[in-house]
């Protein structure tokens, strides 16, 4: 069951319920990571160890995955939906932006989920629910072919997008895939904005 926890569907499958969970105003991390959390400390132990032992870590589903990546800038990735919302037209989008900007850059992004709201909005229900699933998808397919490291530890949580991934994995282009994670959910946030706008 652990190395089970530690695949791509698994994955997929905890960022979908996540970011369903938060659609209709409950908070997805707090209640998914009830029954992952275990699994992830787990696999960072065991990384760690490895690490510590000269050898090379083995997991890639760990805490610090979830949150260095995953949820980079919190759940469903969005400081770019945050910056496109600072340069609205609409007064509204244009304040809740405003207010969002430095706790999403810590990972601190409940102002926007329930400022905007991406509560129970049916305009910005498909990128946040569908592009980090596919996000997560990616993330796990490039550390677990070795294109990027894999996590050797945990690190610090709640730094802005790139730090906590670089501190995870001492590999730059893991800093670089957490940025682009942003920029990602940027582009499949954008019409859906426009239309919500």
């Amino acid at each position: 069951a652990i190395s089970s926890m530690d695949s791509l569907p698994a994955v997929m499958i905890i960022i979908f319920i996540t970011q369903i969970l938060w659609v209709f105003g409950l908070h997805g991390a707090a209640i998914t990571s009830s029954v992952w959390a275990p699994f992830a400390i787990a696999n960072a132990s065991a990384n760690a160890a490895a690490v510590a032992a000269s050898q090379a870590p083995t997991h890639v589903f760990t805490f610090g995955f979830y949150y260095g990546f995953l949820q980079v800038s919190g759940s469903g990735m969005t400081l770019g939906l945050v910056i496109l919302m600072m340069m609205s037209k609409a007064k509204s989008l244009k304040s809740i932006g405003r207010l969002g900007v430095v706790p999403s850059l810590f990972g601190v992004n409940e102002p926007i989920i329930f400022g905007v709201p991406l509560i129970m909005n049916p305009f910005m229900m498909i990128p946040f629910v569908v592009g980090p699933v596919i996000i997560a998808g990616l993330n796990y397919l490039a550390m677990s072919s070795g294109l990027v490291g894999l996590p050797l530890w945990e690190s610090p949580g709640f730094l802005p997008p790139g730090f906590q991934a670089f501190l995870l994995t001492l590999d730059w282009k893991a800093a670089v895939m957490a940025v682009l994670n942003v920029v990602l959910m940027t582009v499949f946030y954008y019409p859906f904005f426009k239309m919500m706008e």
